[in-house]
C-alpha cells in the first residue's frame, strides 16, 4: 500500500497536536505527564524536550536579564558561569526559564537541567550529556555508557552514577579502589562524559535547585564545571542559599553572582495586575485586596500569587508555605525547636542582647543552635541581630504553637523578656 508524502505530513501534524494538548493539560492541572497516559513514547519524551516554550513573565528582573545575557555574549570565548541565588520563592526559577526561552528563539542552543528529584538527578544529568532520552531502559543506557568509557573502570563507575545496579565483580571492583584512586577514577568517567558533551554544541546549560543535591552529587558537577574551562559555553547554576550551599563553596565563588533580593512595590504591583489578567477570577475582590497582597507578600513573587488564589489573602497562609515550614520543623531537634519557639515569642526581628536570655539556660553554645535555624532556612543573620527571612515564616511558626508545651515555652519566655 502506498502512503503519499501528504499523509505522512497530516500524520505528523496530529501527533504533534496531540503531544501539545498532553503537555498543555499535564501544565495545566499541575501533574506528570506520566499521570496523564501510561506507557509514554520516546517521541512523547523528546517532543517535551525539543519543543519551543512559552515566554515565561519575568517582571522586576530586567538588571539579572541583561548580566545573563552579557555573560552569554562573553561565553564564545570561554566558559562562564552564573549564580543565581536567594530565598525560596524570589523566582530563581522563573527567571532562569525565562532567559532560556528568550533563547529558544534564536540559534543558541540550551539545556535546562532540574535538581529537585535529587534520587535520579545524576541519572538525568548523565542522559543529558549522552544526548539520550530519560526513560532509555537500564540496558541501552549500559550500552551508551560502554561506548564512551575508556576503561572497564570508568564503565563501572558511570554506572554507578546511574543508579544502576552494579554486578558483583563490577562492584567489587570499585569497593577495592583506595579513596585517591577512586577519586582519578571519578574525574575520568566526568571528562568521558565531557568529551561526549562537546559534540552537543550546547551553548547555555541550567541546572536547577543546586541546593537539593548531597554532597557526592555536589562534586560530580564541580569536576565537570571546573574541566569545561576552554569550552564556549555558559553555565547557569540557580539555588536558595541553605543547607550545603548556606555559603557558597569555593567553585561557586569564581562564578558571576546574582543575588535575587525581594522585588520592589512597583514591580509587585505590576505583577498582582499580570497576574489578574492571565486569570480573571474575582477582578474585584483581588483589586480591594491589592494593597494587602503586595503588603503581606514582602517582596516575593511566589508568596504574591499564592495569596492572589487565596480565598481570604489578608488572613490565610499559602499552603505551600505552610508545607515548606513544617517540614522544616520535622529537622529540628527538641532544643532547637524551643529556641524557635522563644525568637518567634519576640519578633520577626531578635536582637544578640536577647538571645543571652535563652542562651544562659543552655549547655551548648547558642551560636551553634541558630547556625541550624540558619542553615535550614528560618533565619537570616545580620550584624546585631537576626531576622526571620519573610514575616509569614514568622506568623507560620507563632501559628503552630498551639500545645500546651509549646504555648507554655512561649508563655515562659515572653515573660522573661518582659520582666
Amino acid at each position: 500500500m502506498s502512503i503519499s508524502i501528504g499523509s505522512i505530513k497530516r500524520a505528523e501534524a496530529g501527533k504533534n497536536i496531540l503531544y501539545r494538548t498532553l503537555v498543555q493539560l499535564s501544565e495545566f492541572f499541575h501533574i506528570s505527564i506520566e499521570d496523564l497516559i501510561g506507557d509514554i513514547p520516546v517521541s512523547l519524551w523528546d517532543y517535551v524536550r525539543e519543543r519551543p516554550t512559552q515566554l515565561i513573565p519575568c517582571i522586576g528582573r530586567d538588571w539579572e536579564l541583561s548580566l545573563l545575557q552579557k555573560l552569554q555574549l562573553s561565553s564564545k570565548t570561554g566558559l562562564k558561569t552564573a549564580c543565581v541565588y536567594g530565598m525560596q520563592g524570589l523566582g530563581k526559577t522563573s527567571l532562569v526559564r525565562h532567559f532560556l526561552s528568550r533563547l529558544d528563539q534564536t540559534n543558541w542552543r540550551a539545556l535546562y537541567l532540574c535538581s529537585l528529584d535529587q534520587g535520579t538527578f545524576l541519572r538525568r544529568f548523565i542522559c543529558t550529556l549522552l544526548d539520550i532520552s530519560e526513560i532509555f531502559d537500564d540496558e541501552q543506557l549500559r550500552f551508551r555508557i560502554k561506548m564512551i568509557s575508556t576503561s572497564p573502570l570508568v564503565y563501572f563507575y558511570l554506572l554507578r552514577l546511574s543508579g544502576l545496579v552494579l554486578h558483583k565483580s563490577e562492584l567489587q571492583a570499585i569497593n577495592n579502589l583506595s579513596e585517591n584512586r577512586l577519586h582519578e577514577v571519578e574525574v575520568l568517567s566526568v571528562m568521558g562524559l565531557i568529551q561526549n558533551f562537546k559534540q552537543r554544541k550546547v551553548s547555555v546549560l541550567a541546572i536547577d535547585s543546586l541546593h537539593i543535591l548531597n554532597e557526592g552529587q555536589l562534586r560530580v558537577i564541580k569536576i565537570f564545571t571546573q574541566n569545561m574551562i576552554t569550552q564556549p559555553i555558559l553555565i547557569i547554576f540557580s539555588l536558595t542559599d541553605v543547607h550545603r550551599l548556606l555559603y557558597l563553596p569555593d567553585w561557586l565563588q569564581s562564578s558571576n553572582q546574582i543575588q535575587l533580593k525581594p522585588l520592589q512595590a512597583i514591580a509587585m504591583n505590576a505583577l498582582v495586575n499580570n497576574e489578574v489578567e492571565m486569570n480573571p477570577c474575582q477582578p474585584m475582590k483581588l483589586a480591594a485586596y491589592k494593597k494587602i497582597v503586595v503588603q503581606r507578600a514582602r517582596g516575593n513573587p511566589l508568596i504574591l500569587k499564592a495569596l492572589i488564589k487565596s480565598k481570604r489573602p489578608d488572613q490565610d497562609f499559602p499552603e505551600e508555605m505552610v508545607n515548606s515550614v513544617q517540614g522544616m520543623l520535622t529537622q529540628l531537634t527538641g532544643i532547637e525547636c524551643r529556641l524557635l519557639q522563644f525568637l518567634a515569642a519576640c519578633g520577626p526581628c531578635v536582637s544578640i542582647d536577647t538571645l543571652e536570655l535563652f542562651n544562659s539556660q543552655l549547655s551548648e553554645p547558642c551560636i551553634c543552635l541558630l547556625h541550624r535555624l540558619v542553615r535550614i532556612g528560618f533565619l537570616y543573620p545580620r550584624s546585631e541581630c537576626y531576622i526571620f527571612r519573610h514575616i509569614l515564616i514568622w506568623e507560620i511558626v507563632k501559628a503552630q504553637m498551639n500545645d500546651s508545651d509549646t504555648a507554655s515555652v512561649y508563655s515562659e519566655q515572653h515573660n522573661r523578656l518582659n520582666a
